[in-house]
């Protein structure tokens, strides 16, 4: 074989030229081999630097230092404790401070209507032993009172078409006829007509009667109370008559002059008015206070009914007996007479029994 026909290259035989194939592109091999680092210039070594040798504490000092469960529970229920008093003492404050604010605007703003020179008497005659006649005497009160009412609602107390205006002078009366009680008492037992008559001031009737009535309502109350009769009742009198052969003394001593007012007492027949003459709306009770103008005479009598027959109270439109009680007067068998509340007539009636 010719070594000239031998391919230089490939030293392999000639073969006939053929097209070449096209080289498609690929993507440059990666070389797994990791890149050397770039040489870096060598520097100098750096001082040691001094190595921090460990502190040793002792367990206990550690122990001592570490807040302890009991002690934080202590902490927290002395914390609690403060907590709590402090919010009682706020809450004291705030109600004190609440509560005399209302009190102060109360009182700057509080309703209050006086009612002055009412007229006021007992019922019946309070008794007590009488250590100058040896016997059991009774006595009558009877005057004025002045009145302040704190509440707006309860209006005029003396209209008598005013709801309260019976439910009011009845609590009176009771409260009025127990401080009389209470003051009889209060003198003992060795005492005499004169001695109730003239010893007044040794005896709180304001501060007794209104204890009385705060029992009933703290809206209203007596702020001056004056004695206009102070007096035996008829049959007391009528008892010392027949102790004393007939002739009625008045029990007091020689330089003691009495200022009260003798007491007449009469029977009639009244009738009240209805609603529709001008009368009453409401009823009327034994107690009550009217006055009383006679037919034919200017003068107006003024005095209570301290009883009424066969009943407690009195209705508009009806009639009845009653028994009443004025200052002494010159009243007179049959005499008629119109009854009077402020400027109203409320009815009329004629004396049937007069001593």
């Amino acid at each position: 074989m010719n070594d000239n026909n031998i391919n230089p290259i490939n030293n392999e035989q000639n073969i006939p030229n053929q097209p070449t194939p096209a080289i498609q592109p690929t993507a440059a091999p990666v070389d797994p081999t990791p890149m050397a680092a770039a040489p870096t210039e060598p520097t100098a070594p750096s001082a040691p630097q001094p190595v921090e040798e460990p502190i040793n504490v002792p367990n206990e000092q550690i122990n001592s230092v570490k807040p302890k469960g009991g002690f934080n529970l202590v902490v927290i229920v002395i914390i609690a404790i403060v907590v709590i008093i402090g919010g009682v003492f706020a809450y004291k404050k705030l109600a004190n401070n609440t509560s005399t604010n209302k009190t102060s605007s109360k009182e700057q703003s509080s309703y209050k209507k006086i009612y002055e020179k009412q007229k006021i008497g007992i019922q019946s005659p309070i008794y007590y032993n009488d250590s100058n006649y040896q016997t059991k005497l009774g006595v009558l009160f009877a005057g004025t009172y002045t009145i302040e009412v704190y509440d707006e609602k309860i209006g005029d107390i003396t209209d008598i078409n005013n709801a309260y205006f019976n439910q009011i002078y009845a609590e009176i009366a009771s409260a009025y006829s127990n401080t009389c009680e209470d003051y009889i008492k209060s003198l003992g037992s060795d005492i005499t007509i004169a001695d109730i008559q003239s010893k007044t001031n040794s005896f709180d009737f304001i501060k007794a009667i209104n204890n009385y009535l705060k029992s009933y309502n703290s809206q209203y109350k007596i702020t001056d109370l004056k004695f206009s009769i102070i007096e035996l009742d008829d049959t007391s009198k009528r008892r010392i008559s027949e102790l004393v052969g007939g002739q009625l003394t008045n029990p007091q001593t020689e330089n003691e002059s009495s200022t009260q007012a003798l007491v007449n007492s009469f029977e009639a027949e009244i009738r009240l008015y209805t609603k529709e003459e001008g009368g009453l709306h409401t009823p009327a009770f034994v107690g009550a206070t009217w006055s009383y103008k006679i037919d034919g005479s200017s003068e107006i009598l003024s005095g209570e009914v301290s009883e009424v027959k066969d009943e407690t109270m009195m209705m508009p439109g009806e009639s009845y007996n009653i028994t009443a009680k004025v200052t002494e007067a010159d009243l007179k068998l049959y005499d008629t007479f119109k009854i009077i509340i402020g400027d109203r007539e409320i009815g009329e009636g004629k004396i049937t029994k007069v001593y």
